[in-house]
């Protein structure tokens, strides 16, 4: 039964709340949406209970259900009430020490008040950029905690009373990303001296027609309705599919180089303070990349050493010339820059941050659970990962799964997402 007496482990951390449980509340679209999966992997792998509230599959199927409200606005705001009653049947239910919020999360104040009254931490992570996405501006009081990749938003949100803000930039997954051996098939399928994956934006557009007389491979959805250059339209690849996270490793390990152009909005042309979370995946993958200048860059890779900015297209140029005809001396940067982003800039190590900065110490993390179910949470995870990426399970693989399951009565699903809970309570749906 649910407890309105929120414990504190007082017995071995002194005043600290140790968390265990965390609930992750997903939007329905955006990068955020691939941030929070990521998270998602990463608290697995780091031991703790997580539950993902994938805002994806609410949103579309109160899209669906709600078809009979012909004004948009009351078909909106009655779908963003229905979410947030789920997300609270859910809490009930999922008793977490802690709910996570990522950005463009269709909630309302009164659902995050209702939370609070239930004794229950709440935190945000705002990981688009503050000046554009507002909504911080209408919720964010209602946080115990505010996370925000951009150093001026820390400054910015306390301004407005939002007390407790922490600076937490993006991260690699780096399971996700990482050196791959390529078939013949792969590398002619997605090989080239030039990649880009990402949306279009205005700023992208015009760097890109500039490189379009090279050997470019542009990926990703979106590029099939703009307006561009003929030459550019040449380079498309798959022209307006979206790329998923495993597809875009195969597309940098099988390119040269790859080309790292922030989405610039001309609406806050200051925003040059953020780094995306290709910046670190890309290095995770140990591959070379050209990024372009970024204020903050040089506080979490050295450039010049472990990653290659350039301020110009006119400069862009000039470095695509020089690292091709200098291949070892790029190989050698991106050597340095993935064992820099392995050892700092990973999800783990932004989730350690997180909680420490929540109050709950570093080491209940290991301990909260058994060191061999801890081993077989990780276990579990790197076998989701396998088939997340559609990659064949080895013979041990299914062997250890179809044990589990036998011994669980679960299904293959549940299993290839995580064994049930030892008090034979329902795990979250799995999301192979």
């Amino acid at each position: 039964m649910w407890s309105s007496n929120r414990k504190k482990s007082t017995s071995r951390y002194g005043n600290k709340t140790v968390i265990r449980k965390i609930l992750l509340v997903l939007p329905d679209l955006g990068g955020s949406y691939v941030v929070g999966r990521h998270v998602e992997a990463a608290l697995n792998r780091l031991g703790l209970n997580v539950f993902a509230f994938d805002g994806r599959l609410y949103w579309r199927y109160l899209n669906r259900a709600l078809t009979g409200l012909e004004d948009p606005r009351e078909r909106k705001e009655t779908a963003i009430s229905l979410f947030g009653t789920a997300l609270l049947e859910k809490t009930v239910e999922f008793e977490p020490d802690l709910i996570l919020v990522f950005s463009l999360a269709p909630l309302w104040a009164r659902t995050l008040m209702m939370i609070g009254k239930l004794g229950i931490q709440r935190a945000y992570w705002l990981v688009e950029d503050f000046r554009l996405c507002r909504e911080w501006e209408q919720v964010g009081a209602y946080y115990d905690h505010v996370f925000v990749i951009q150093k001026a938003a820390t400054k910015a949100l306390k301004e407005t009373g939002i007390e407790h803000v922490h600076h937490l930039p993006n991260a690699a997954n780096h399971i996700a990303y990482r050196p791959l051996t390529l078939s013949e098939e792969q590398q002619q399928r997605y090989g080239a001296m030039l990649s880009f994956v990402g949306f279009p934006t205005a700023n992208r557009v015009a760097v890109l027609e500039k490189l379009a007389d090279l050997d470019l491979a542009v990926w990703g959805g979106g590029w099939d309705r703009v307006q561009m250059a003929k030459g550019l339209k040449r380079r498309l690849r798959d022209a307006g599919r979206w790329v998923e996270e495993s597809e875009a490793n195969i597309i940098a390990n099988a390119g040269k180089i790859t080309l790292n152009i922030h989405s610039h909005d001309p609406r806050a042309p200051e925003s040059r303070d953020f780094l995306n979370p290709r910046t670190f995946s890309v290095c995770a993958a140990g591959m070379f990349q050209l990024v372009d200048e970024r204020e903050e860059l040089a506080d979490y890779l050295v450039p010049g050493e472990e990653i290659v900015v350039y301020h110009s297209v006119e400069e862009l140029r000039s470095l695509i010339t020089y690292y091709l005809g200098h291949w070892q001396e790029a190989q050698a940067i991106a050597a340095r820059g993935r064992k820099r982003v392995l050892r700092e800039h990973t999800y783990e190590a932004r989730m350690r941050r997180m909680l420490t900065a929540l109050g709950s110490p570093e080491s209940a993390t290991p301990e909260a659970i058994p060191e061999n179910e801890v081993r077989f949470r990780r276990y579990l995870a790197r076998i989701r990962e396998t088939v997340s990426r559609g990659d064949r399970l080895n013979r041990r693989d299914r062997i250890v799964l179809l044990t589990e399951a036998i011994r669980t009565s679960s299904s293959w699903a549940e299993i290839g997402y995580g064994r049930p809970r030892p008090d034979g309570q329902e795990r979250p749906e799995p999301s192979i």
